[in-house]
């Protein structure tokens, strides 16, 4: 779909009287899904400091677009001009129950071999619902500079789906609650005119096995953006005053303790951890090790900036306590047994009524600023990954409930390093459990 706008002016300038209107420009973004080894691989390879690199990585992207190895999953296209915010969204909205009536048993039930012959039952009922809005946002406030050759970008994206389904309790008192998938990134990008840039790696995630919905292993999104400014001059020349953006990539590779023990072993006395990265592909080549995670952030110089590629996991933290009828009677069962009809639920179960949102997945705040060089890079990473690990059961019989049980591995730091040079900054226990 497009929307487009036209409109004539009624209003004429007095004379011997000039203006100059802002700039305009159009920005154009692009979320690009590709197997997880190969975008991997991508930045890794093509990453540096030429403004054409965004260029290229952009190209072999699109070219294993077309080669069925990935997917364009949108294409977002703004008109704006310099100094304003702007937004725009393809966007539904998804109600969901946030709030229930508990069960209900009669006040007197007659049962007989596990039917009940009089009263009632009634079941868990949503009482109050909230909107969830899915689908692709994009906010963008743009700032040409007096060349008009660039356009520095502030920028806010974010993809939403229902991923999945999560379900708690247990007979009349089951409910569902949705799991959302958000991938969102908030960055400063200052983009060439007609010049594609990388500004993030992500994580979706799809619905997995059973009910819980699960990050998706094998894939992530590649988020492009590109200004094209109305009137464009030559490409001034930069000196070391420009702005400095710093490209910083996370990533988590397990293996087992014996290998990783000796890869350990070998960083030399000066603490110099770059041959590490080397070691560990050794071993991702030869299946011994797995690349877990990976993710990309763009960031400013002297400013922070955040990726999130989340499951907002819903999980209960009150019930309602379950109850008795005021009479019971049970009358003896006929032989041979009629089938159950009407099963039995007393007492009631408990209900889930309150609930939690925990963000499964990974998110990453990043502070960065570069020497006058661009060879040194002061970097004040946070990254993080949460996973759901297991469901714990509590009580017993009708008073049974259930919790979820997570693990969370996260790093705090802050190191010098030399441009496209990696560093170890965090080794740890894999918890699985």
């Amino acid at each position: 779909m497009l929307v487009a706008l036209s409109a004539h002016s009624l209003l004429r300038a007095q004379p011997n009287q000039t203006s100059q209107p802002a700039p305009q420009l159009r920005v154009s973004c692009e979320w690009i899904a590709l197997p997880h080894a190969e975008a991997n691989r991508l930045i890794r390879s093509l990453t540096s400091s030429s403004p054409q690199s965004g260029n290229a990585m952009h190209e072999a992207a699109q070219q294993l677009v077309a080669a069925g190895k990935g997917q364009l999953l949108q294409q977002q296209f703004l008109t704006t001009t310099s100094g304003l915010k702007a937004k725009t969204g393809t966007l539904r909205h998804f109600p969901y129950p946030t709030e229930y009536d508990p069960p209900e048993v009669s006040t007197k039930v007659v049962v007989q071999g596990g039917n009940v012959l009089q009263g009632d039952f009634k079941k868990a009922e949503p009482t109050s619902f909230e909107t969830k809005q899915l689908g692709f946002d994009l906010e963008i406030e743009p700032t040409v500079d007096d060349s008009s050759r660039f356009a520095d970008l502030n920028l806010a994206a974010t993809w939403t789906t229902h991923a999945g389904d999560q379900v708690w309790g247990q007979g009349i008192a089951e409910i569902t609650q949705p799991v959302f998938q958000r991938c969102a990134l908030s960055a400063q990008a200052l983009c060439e005119h007609d010049t594609w840039k990388l500004v993030a790696l992500l994580r979706p995630a799809v619905p997995g096995p059973g009910t819980a919905a699960q990050p998706m292993a094998e894939e992530r999104v590649l988020v492009f953006f590109k200004a094209f400014i109305e009137g464009h001059g030559p490409p001034p020349v930069l000196n070391s005053s420009a702005i400095k953006e710093i490209g910083v990539l996370c990533e988590w590779v397990e293996l087992d303790a014996a290998d990783a023990d000796q890869l350990m072993d070998s960083i030399p006395a000066s603490g110099q951890t770059e041959g590490l990265r080397t070691a560990a592909q050794a071993l991702l080549d030869s299946g011994k090790a797995t690349l877990s995670e990976s993710a990309y952030l763009l960031v400013r110089g002297g400013q922070k900036s955040k990726l999130e590629s989340v499951l907002e996991f819903p999980y209960p933290t009150e019930f309602d306590q379950p109850n008795l009828p005021e009479t019971i009677i049970e009358l003896p069962a006929p032989v041979p047994a009629p089938p159950i009809t009407h099963p039995v639920f007393w007492p009631t179960p408990g209900c889930p009524q309150s609930f939690n949102f925990k963000n499964l997945g990974t998110t990453a705040e990043i502070e960065a600023e570069a020497s006058d060089d661009g060879i040194t890079l002061d970097l004040t990473p946070s990254p993080e990954i949460c996973r759901l690990v297991g469901i714990q059961p509590h009580g017993q019989g009708n008073g049974f409930t259930t919790q979820p049980r997570f693990a969370t591995i996260k790093s705090g730091t802050r190191v010098l390093v030399k441009d496209r040079q990696p560093a170890l900054i965090n080794s740890y226990e894999a918890q699985t459990s």
